[in-house]
């Protein structure tokens, strides 16, 4: 070894070890996990100039005289932890990149390394990561979890559900992997199946605020509406001050007392009348929940013959008679229930659903916009009504429509980019 090579090595060696002292003083120095903390302006200023010499030396320094020094993984990787922490999210991808040319099958490292491209916005890259951390380990729950969350964010929510399987497979305790699936069958209108995972998580932690408050959701949408408010009653009972689920039992209740109202003569019947509806009509719901449907309609039209005005069967009747096609009979339920309650927006809804199958587009947004008059943020009934002003055609109205959607939910972005009639015109809003 020459005398410069000699210098050098010590240099290093003494900056290696001073580099050490430093980002375990800060609490930096991890088993390769990016950690957030607190470091001061004055403390980054402090150590910032002995941190860019240290980084000046081992650019001059052969990777043979690096890889000797002990413990230099860490020890750089806390140099990655303080580039994080300063939010200088490139510079530590930078030194992540330098410790894998240490260390390439390190999947700890090539992990954080896609947690950076997460937080640079760059999925893509990240997946990569993941992919690579997968291959070397495919029961790595994180890299998992994290994969299918950019899967979710792009609009891909098949490969993402596909994924959270995995998750749970490997282990059914999984709360935030079952929670996120039973959120993706929410939206994709699977109601029975969200819930079954969402009482899985419930199962595991009882006092699942997003469990109860999701689950709660999907039993609205089924019109189980006793067992939806006990799901908000539940978390209120744990949070007094949850808005949302505040805002849906006050809601709840008006809609109860509205039908109370609009089926008051109900109260001269007798008895034995009442119960007879009933009967037939949980007997329907139950014939319901286990796909019966053509049994179920014919419980719901005995329950009808005695109470023509129950929007509960007649909107159950219309799920059950769209599941077996008979369209236009579903069509008048949900037309029934609109006459009687002019705002109740599941039935707005499917009705302009069925329009838009039958072709009639200028129908189907008359009832969108009934419900959009009260709530143009609604962006279920913004992107069903986009479907129908597409099909017409009116690319003058349906620009600004998306631009809308978009900036209400930016992953409708990705999810219309990927199909193929909407591509050109998400192309026209991002590229403006």
């Amino acid at each position: 070894m020459n005398q410069s090579s000699e210098k050098r090595q010590i240099q290093l060696n003494i900056m290696t070890k001073m580099m050490e002292s430093i980002f375990h003083n800060l609490g930096l120095e991890t088993d390769f996990d990016l950690i957030a903390i607190t470091i001061s302006t004055v403390t980054q200023q402090k150590h910032l100039p002995m941190i860019i010499h240290f980084e000046n030396t081992i650019k001059q320094s052969p990777i043979t005289e690096i890889k000797i020094q002990e413990n230099i993984d860490r020890i750089f990787f806390g140099l990655v932890n303080f580039y994080f922490n300063m939010k200088e999210y490139s510079k530590a991808l930078e030194k992540i990149e330098f410790l894998l040319t240490l260390n390439p099958k390190n999947t700890k490292i090539q992990y954080s390394k896609g947690k950076l491209y997460e937080l640079l916005e760059r999925p893509e890259n990240a997946l990569e990561c993941y992919e690579l951390v997968l291959k070397q380990n495919p029961e790595h729950e994180s890299a998992l979890y994290d994969k299918s969350m950019i899967h979710a964010r792009l609009g891909k929510d098949e490969q993402s559900i596909e994924t959270l399987n995995k998750i749970i497979t490997i282990n059914p305790n999984h709360v935030l992997a079952s929670h996120d699936k039973g959120v993706l069958l929410l939206e994709k209108k699977s109601f029975e199946e969200a819930i079954v995972c969402f009482d899985k998580v419930l199962e595991i932690s009882p006092q699942h605020l997003g469990a109860l408050y999701n689950k709660g959701v999907a039993l609205e949408e089924l019109c189980q509406i006793e067992k939806a408010l006990e799901c908000y009653e539940a978390i209120l009972n744990i949070k007094q001050d949850h808005v949302s689920a505040t805002y849906r039992k006050k809601s709840l209740f008006e809609r109860i007392c509205k039908y109370e109202q609009l089926s008051r003569f109900s109260n001269t019947v007798s008895t034995g009348i009442t119960n007879q509806i009933l009967a037939e009509y949980h007997k329907g719901m139950s014939l319901f929940d286990t796909k019966h449907w053509k049994e179920a309609v014919v419980c719901f039209d005995k329950a009808l013959e005695i109470s023509p005005w129950h929007i509960s069967i007649l909107y159950n009747k219309g799920i059950a008679l769209e599941a077996i096609s008979e369209i236009k009979t579903a069509l008048e339920c949900y037309q029934t229930i609109i006459k009687i309650d002019p705002d109740y927006e599941d039935a707005i809804i499917r009705t302009g659903r069925i329009l838009y199958s039958i072709g009639k587009h200028d129908d189907a947004i008359k009832y969108y916009d009934q419900i959009l008059k009260s709530n143009p943020n609604n962006i279920d009934v913004l992107y069903y009504k986009s479907l129908s002003i597409l099909k017409q055609g009116k690319e003058i109205e349906l620009v600004p429509l998306l631009d809308h959607m978009f900036s209400l939910d930016s992953r409708y972005v990705e999810f219309l980019k990927n199909e193929e009639t909407f591509s050109k015109y998400v192309k026209l809003i991002t590229n403006s």
